[in-house]
């Protein structure tokens, strides 16, 4: 990680509040559907005054809502008293399960309007209108009688102002989708303008709200931005943000980091650059790679710089938006934003990810911080765990909530609609229990429909249970006893130049059948904690575990190599990935990683790139490479008015209404794509009529499906001429091209030239793990994620993995371990790790393993979550003898055991508390 300036000053004129960020103190599934101070005029930032009616005050003394630490976690209080942070989070709180959530006790309640987002009811300059926001409000009170309202509410920039204000949005180095459920226009972060203009609209509804006759009923809000309100942009695929207030963005960020323009040449690689020359860095410049996926430390640090600016604006964002609903209540309301998840969506560009979740978890300003759990793997007998960094959320003073909008069986069939009956819906709510209990963190559990999905009468007993044992959570020890510490560089991937995130593959991935990082540590069989590399910097990392895995520390600073170091010793087991340190201050240097991670290490290399092209003009299928699509529906045409150009075009003419209709596609037999290789794809395109969607293209390989799609690229009917793709090809062999034509419409193709930009490079790594020390153990693992370079341990002590790269050449070792004497180290080069070699490494560094592995587990001092996913009888071995209860059973296992097992189905959840709460649950 490079040095970044020691502050940043977010100045939006009109507003009071002035957010002070500051830096370097050492996220995609879509989740729902699509104005002044009361009393008195108020003053907007151009002085005209605003007015709306006056709401009747509320009368009774308001309560004190405050996060704090209790019996070891955080969690909220309400007038000083702790209260178990669960929550109903509906679009609408709808009258039965308001008044059933009520009766089980809950408190606390999130929402937003039904059937649409809720947002400022931002009509027109310095103009708002309020009655969405009080009819919300009044709806929830109507049915909830005690209980207190977080409302999300979504900052976006409405249409009329983005047609203000057209220089203020967001812009794209790649054409962007056509609009839709998943992308519309909107304001950049960087804007200072909409930061202000929204900032004094949040402003006016958080006044109104705190003097209308619902003012004691709220706790605070959730402030939502960017996708989904997620604080991702739209469209990162498109690749934002090249619009001129980020740009200028960039260049004060720039100014900040460097004293004088003779440190920025220097730091740059460039004796012309200028700070007022500064732009955001194109497409090109941000795959400009020196040494496989690795920019130039020097030439690429004008990409790092710019990507550490870009992340850097939403946290500003963030802390503008929070501080001013601190400031305008007296710091008497809440504030909730979903960031800082991990990265997992290593198919997508890398600006979608939270990467400057460190920065965010030290404002002040934000309270809580939510996410959704995993969406990859969170059908019955999978993790589904929580995806963000729930350790380092709370050592900062913030409470983590866990967003557990599981679909139950009665919702509408979707991607991820998983449960099919009352039974396996319980199971899958309890499982996102088991995790708060363990974690010590908040839970909501989310109903997108407002009614359906809960619309069982069952479900009030199930939270009536879930809710009595959270309150029993409260009166006992909430600490974590984890003995292993994962430990995450989010910013090492500014270093890399590849179209797709690379070390986010490392968490997790598309393929369910595929070792993936966090499912491979839930079902090791015993805890682990998440925080990342600046709080090891700062401390906040606790010094008693016995692993500490480095799943991404590409690029480490001083002070940050400095706190690694100091981890060795006391028989610590130290774990690595692919390329720790490979980034040292500004050069590439395999000296580096020796040094931290104690091993000597062989680099391989691809061989030299050699480009290809071919490209379409034909009046025939035959020979030309092409064919009519998968399902035969293209044609070929000579009509004068449908071709594009010369005689011959290829024709896609879909009926009305036709949901997918694909007309042309590569045929694999005659056009041979490369697998793991880089393409550019042109063509030109002539609407004949308009779509009823848009029109379409990407690359798929068939025998994997949609999973590993890449290329994505959609226009609209009109928008004709030159098209341009670029993308890489995951490691099959059978990927064709395709074009089609969503929702009906016409569209002729021609011109096609499809350009091999770069070879393959290196394969995927294939390995098995080490008969000698995994006997019987014949898996392959692997082949799934190219790595370039790929680094290998040359003097193991323990060769724990051997495999080939693409399957074929020498042997190489691909995992190791390494004893120091004071410390053991243990080198990875193709991530993630299976269990069974975490296991291993588990047990060699005197870590409890509580079970053999295999189901997803969560445990803590006082707490064990176990969620099966095969069927069988399941062993659990305690450190320590203990009582043990089983919650749903309502059932004393023993007073005293230090082992005790269970037999459960596939797909089941079974809680444990290791204490004797025969009457606890029930006083």
């Amino acid at each position: 990680m490079s040095a970044r300036p020691a502050s940043l000053v977010r100045r939006a004129t009109g507003v009071a509040v002035v957010a002070v960020l500051t830096v370097g103190l050492a996220a995609c599934v879509p989740e729902f559907p699509t104005g002044s101070p009361s009393g008195t005029p108020s003053q907007s930032p151009s002085g005209t005054p605003t007015t709306s009616p006056s709401p009747a005050p509320s009368s009774s003394a308001r309560p004190v809502f405050d996060i704090a630490e209790h019996q070891c976690a955080q969690t909220i209080t309400v007038d000083g008293e702790p209260e178990f942070p669960m929550f109903l989070f509906q679009e609408e709180i709808t009258a039965a399960d308001g008044a059933a959530m009520e009766a089980a006790g809950v408190k606390f309640y999130s929402f937003i309007d039904k059937g649409v987002f809720l947002d400022l009811g931002w009509t027109g300059p310095q103009q708002q209108d309020f009655s969405d926001l009080d009819r919300v409000m009044a709806t929830f009170t109507s049915r909830v009688d005690e209980g207190y309202a977080l409302p999300r509410l979504h900052l976006w920039a409405p249409d009329w102002w983005l047609d203000a204000h057209p220089a203020e949005a967001t812009g794209y180095l790649r054409t962007p989708p056509p609009v839709s459920f998943d992308f519309r226009e909107d304001a950049s972060f960087a804007s200072e303008l909409w930061l202000a203009d929204a900032g004094d609209r949040l402003r006016a509804a958080v006044r109104h709200l705190l003097d209308g006759p619902d003012g004691d009923s709220l706790m605070g809000f959730t402030l939502a931005a960017g996708m989904y309100g997620e604080w991702h942009t739209w469209g990162a695929n498109a690749i934002p943000d090249t619009s001129e207030p980020m740009r200028a963005y960039f260049e004060e960020y720039a100014r900040e980091k460097y004293p004088t323009e003779t440190a920025l040449r220097a730091a740059w690689g460039d004796s012309a650059a200028t700070f007022a020359g500064i732009v955001v860095p194109d497409e090109a410049d941000r795959l400009a790679t020196a040494d496989g996926y690795f920019l130039d430390p020097t030439a690429g640090q004008m990409v790092v710089d710019y990507y550490e600016a870009y992340h850097q604006s939403v946290v500003e964002a963030i802390s503008w938006f929070t501080s001013i609903v601190k400031d305008e209540s007296d710091d008497a309301l809440l504030t909730s934003v979903l960031y800082g998840y991990h990265p997992d969506l290593g198919w997508e560009n890398q600006v979608v990810h939270h990467r400057a979740a460190s920065q965010m978890h030290r404002l002040e300003t934000v309270d809580m911080v939510t996410s959704p759990h995993s969406y990859v793997r969170r059908d019955l007998g999978q993790h589904a765990s929580l995806r963000n960094f729930p350790e380092a959320v709370g050592a900062h003073g913030k409470l983590f909530v866990s967003e557990a909008d599981e679909r139950t069986h009665l919702a509408n069939p979707s991607l991820f609609t998983l449960a099919s009956t009352m039974e396996e819906s319980t199971s899958v709510m309890r499982r996102a229990f088991g995790q708060a209990v363990t974690h010590g963190t908040g839970l909501w559990y989310m109903d997108h429909s407002s009614g359906q999905w809960y619309d069982d009468p069952a479900f009030a007993g199930v939270w009536s249970e879930l809710k009595q044992w959270g309150d029993y959570s409260m009166t006992i020890p909430r600490c974590r006893n984890s003995e292993i510490a994962v430990i995450s560089d989010l910013d090492g991937e500014f270093r890399l130049g590849t179209e797709t995130d690379t070390t986010a593959k490392f968490y997790e991935g598309r393929i369910e059948n595929s070792s993936q990082g966090m499912a491979e540590l839930a079902s090791l069989g015993t805890a682990f904690d998440r925080y990342l590399i600046e709080d090891l910097v700062d401390g906040k990392v606790p010094d008693d575990y016995r692993v500490y895995i480095f799943p991404d520390a590409i690029d480490l600073d001083a002070d940050e190599r400095a706190a690694v170091e100091a981890l060795k010793r006391d028989g610590n087991t130290l774990v690595w990935n692919w390329a720790p340190g490979y980034v040292d201050d500004q050069e590439l240097s395999l000296s580096s990683m020796e040094s931290l991670t104690g091993f000597d290490i062989e680099k391989w290399s691809p061989s030299a790139t050699l480009p290809v092209s071919t490209d379409f003009e034909s009046g025939a299928y035959a020979g030309s490479g092409f064919d009519a699509g998968a399902f035969g529906f293209g044609a070929l045409t000579s009509d004068p008015a449908l071709v594009v150009d010369g005689t011959w075009s290829a024709l896609g003419a879909a009926p009305v209404g036709e949901e997918w209709f694909e007309f042309l596609g590569t045929n694999p037999s005659e056009t041979v794509l490369e697998g793991g290789a880089r393409y550019r794809v042109e063509f030109d395109a002539q609407t004949n009529a308009d779509p009823g969607n848009y029109f379409y293209f990407y690359a798929q390989s068939p025998s994997n499906g949609h999973a590993k799609d890449v290329g994505n690229f959609e226009w609209s009917g009109g928008d004709d001429g030159r098209k341009s793709v670029e993308f890489t090809l995951a490691w099959e062999d059978d990927y064709r091209v395709n074009w089609g034509v969503r929702g009906g419409g016409s569209v002729s193709i021609d011109g096609i030239t499809i350009t091999k930009i770069n070879d393959a490079g290196m394969a995927p790594v294939s390995y098995t793990l080490s008969p000698a020390t995994f006997p019987a153990s014949p898996e392959e693992y692997g082949g799934e994620i190219s790595l370039d370079p790929v680094f290998v341990p040359m003097d193991s002590d323990h060769v724990l993995a051997t495999g080939t790269i693409g399957g074929n050449g020498p042997s190489l070792t691909v995992a190791g371990a390494k004893d120091h004497g004071t410390w053991t180290s243990v080198f990875l080069a193709a991530p993630p790790a299976p269990a069974k070699l975490l296991r291993w490494i588990a047990q060699n560094a005197g870590v409890h393993l509580y079970t053999s592995g295999g189901d997803p587990f969560e445990v803590s001092e006082k707490w064990i979550s176990i969620h099966a996913a095969t069927s069988g009888l399941k062993t659990i071995t305690l450190p320590a003898a203990s009582p043990v209860y089983d919650i749903f059973e309502d059932a004393l296992v023993s007073t005293s055991t230090t082992s005790f097992s269970v037999q459960m189905d596939a797909g089941e959840t079974r809680i444990f508390v290791l204490e004797d709460a025969s009457a606890g649950a029930h006083e």
